[in-house]
Order: structure tokens, then C-alpha cells, then sequence
């Protein structure tokens, strides 16, 4: 690993070298900022092979996070195909960061399924504050890689969007601003990746009374 890399990997960064341009990329990993502050977020896009275990396969995700203590948040998981259609089928969890690595969060189920055998992990690939992030469920068949062997694209990723509150009238409860600030990880970093969220399905405008 060259010393860029390795200062990258020892401030919390995730390294890549882009193929194209050979230039060095990093991304900041520290998983902390996706549970402080907390927010909610829309699942908006998933590389196509992803792992939906964890959030289903529904066009309509939802993840709220609840500050709990210091270290976690309670995490409520809503995931339908159509909102206007479907009751809410919500599943709690408790989320931390992983203490032997700074880069992953776990969610550990709550409730009559509370069992740290069903603990799942993803790896943060790339966190902005208050905006998006960028991660990877962690499996047996994911492997490590290493950027600098020029295979960037090769991380089945899943991009959340900050739900926002105030929008303007008929708007999606995200901002492009989002979007757009994790732009380059999943351009670098993912495979295939397909949107998930549809404003029609996932936030239905009621009719006029």
C-alpha cells in the first residue's frame, strides 16, 4: 500500500485510485456520522446484485434513526412497494458502530427477534453528514479488495438520501444536493446500480379534500 493510502486508511478514509485518471480518491468511512446526527433516509439506489436481506426488496425504504445513548440508535426499517397501498411493516433494530472497525455499522434486531446471531453489518464506503452514504452488506461471499489493484467498480453498494421535512408542494423528500454530494463513491466504487425509490409509489400525493 503506497503511504497515501496508508494515511488515507489511518485518518478513516476509504483509498481509491480511479483507473481513468490514476489519481487518489478519499472517501470518509467513520460510520459515527450516519447515526449522529440522526435522520431518516431513503433506500434511492442499489447495485443490482446487492444483498436485500436486510432491506427487502421494495421500492419503498425507509430507515429512521433515534439517538438511543453515546454509542447507538434505535433504528426503525420500513420497507414496502407501494406506501398507498401497503400498511407500514416496521422492524426495529439497535444500531452501533462495530468496535474493533470505525468503518461499520451494525443492526442488531430488537423486540421478540432480538438475537446477536442476527446482528447484520454493512461497510460504510462513503458517509457526507447530513446528506447521504454510501454502503456495502458485508456477507461471506463479499470479498476485500483493494483499490489500488485498479477493480474500483466492483462493491455492491446501496445509496441512502437524507429524507428531508419542509420541500416545496408535490416535491420528493430529497434534495438533488444529495444526491449529487455521493456522486463520486458510487460512480467509482459501485456496480450496476439501479434506483430504487419512485416518488409515485414511495410518497403517493393525497387527494384534495
Amino acid at each position: 500500500m503506497s503511504s497515501v493510502a496508508s494515511l488515507c486508511a489511518f485518518l478513516g478514509f476509504f483509498f481509491a485510485c480511479t483507473r481513468d485518471h490514476e489519481t487518489a480518491v478519499a472517501f470518509d468511512t467513520d460510520a459515527m456520522k450516519v447515526l449522529v446526527p440522526p435522520h431518516s433516509y431513503w433506500l434511492f439506489k442499489r447495485s443490482f446484485s446487492a444483498d436485500t436481506t436486510f432491506t427487502g426488496n421494495g421500492r419503498c425504504v425507509e430507515i429512521e434513526y433515534v439517538v438511543f445513548d453515546d454509542n447507538s440508535d434505535m433504528v426503525m426499517l420500513d420497507a414496502r412497494e407501494d406506501r398507498k397501498k401497503e400498511e407500514m411493516d416496521t422492524k426495529m433494530y439497535m444500531a452501533s458502530v462495530k468496535p474493533s472497525d470505525p468503518a461499520v455499522l451494525q443492526y442488531m434486531p430488537l423486540g421478540g427477534e432480538a438475537d446477536i446471531a442476527g446482528t447484520v453489518e454493512y461497510k460504510v464506503l462513503e458517509v457526507m453528514q447530513n446528506a447521504c452514504y454510501v454502503v456495502e452488506k458485508i456477507s461471506e461471499d463479499v470479498p476485500e479488495v483493494s483499490a489500488e489493484e485498479g477493480k474500483e467498480k466492483v462493491h455492491k453498494c446501496e445509496l441512502w438520501l437524507k429524507k428531508e421535512k419542509e420541500v416545496g408542494h408535490q416535491r420528493p423528500t430529497y434534495t438533488t444536493q444529495s444526491l449529487q454530494a455521493c456522486k463520486k463513491s458510487y460512480d467509482v466504487l459501485c456496480m450496476n446500480m439501479q434506483q430504487v425509490y419512485f416518488k409515485r409509489l414511495c410518497e403517493p400525493i393525497s387527494p384534495s379534500k
